[in-house]
């Protein structure tokens, strides 16, 4: 067609473009068994670090402040854990933990807040519907038992 050179279409690149998007995409139709979603699945496909500890539910953990007034916002549709001790992340919990499990996933979320070398950090656990905030302590969990393969 004697076509050399072509402009970027407006808006950017599309996310699909983008491998660790792309990669959180897949690992949302595999947990559902579909490719079903809504709007809100693919923006927040765009925030935080998506931790899967295991298949039947997994973490979006903010980054910094921002994501953190973001991921606030869906704290009325999911399972969410805020440290409370110490500054750190909002976490929101996709799919159906045990309650062992939220506990668990709390020191997750506690090891990426500036409480990370503290003995206890105190961890905010809400449940959508509910009013009553369940105040969590938690030791974070090490470093080394973060497991590379449960980051999406």
């Amino acid at each position: 067609m004697g076509i050399t050179e072509f402009s970027q279409p407006a808006g950017g690149c599309c996310f699909l473009t983008d491998k660790a998007y792309s990669e959180k995409l897949a690992d949302l139709w595999r947990s559902r068994g579909e490719r079903r979603y809504e709007l809100d699945d693919i923006m927040l496909l765009k925030v935080g670090r998506h931790l899967r500890p295991a298949p039947h539910y997994k973490l979006i953990i903010s980054r910094e402040e921002g994501e953190n007034h973001y991921l606030n916002g869906y704290q009325h549709e999911f399972i969410s854990l805020t440290t409370v001790s110490h500054g750190g992340p909002v976490c929101l919990i996709d799919g159906s933990p045990t309650s062992a499990e939220v506990e668990y996933a709390a020191r997750i979320v506690a090891r990426y807040s500036q409480g990370r070398d503290a003995d206890a950090v105190a961890v905010a656990h809400r449940r959508p519907g509910r009013e009553e905030v369940e105040m969590l302590s938690v030791r974070p969990l090490p470093k080394d038992q973060v497991i590379e393969s449960w980051h999406v």
